[in-house]
């Protein structure tokens, strides 16, 4: 499907589904770092107040309370698929 067809508000619309039913840790993996303000925008827009969590702003090794996750490391965690295939020495320069 092509853009604007509402993908991204079926995804925000899901996690909000599973996180209302219990489940509170998502991944979302999109085709790029651009479309983060795009799912915030769709989270705002069916009034769900998630905690985001960009993971190209983190290094490698665990991400803590804070950091866009709530303190308990719950939340979403957003990703492009160009930083998952990156090596560990070009997604430093990213972050």
């Amino acid at each position: 499907a092509g853009t604007g067809c509402g993908k991204g508000r079926v995804i925000a619309a899901l996690v909000w589904h599973l996180w209302n039913s219990g489940a509170k840790r998502h991944v979302w993996l999109s085709a790029s770092n651009d479309l983060l303000a795009d799912a915030t925008r769709d989270f705002q827009d069916i009034g769900a107040d998630l905690p985001l969590c960009n993971l190209s702003f983190h290094s490698y090794g665990p991400i803590l309370g804070g950091g866009g996750l709530d303190a308990e490391g719950n939340g979403i965690i957003f990703a492009s698929y160009h930083l998952l295939v990156s090596s560990k020495t070009s997604a430093d320069a990213v972050s």
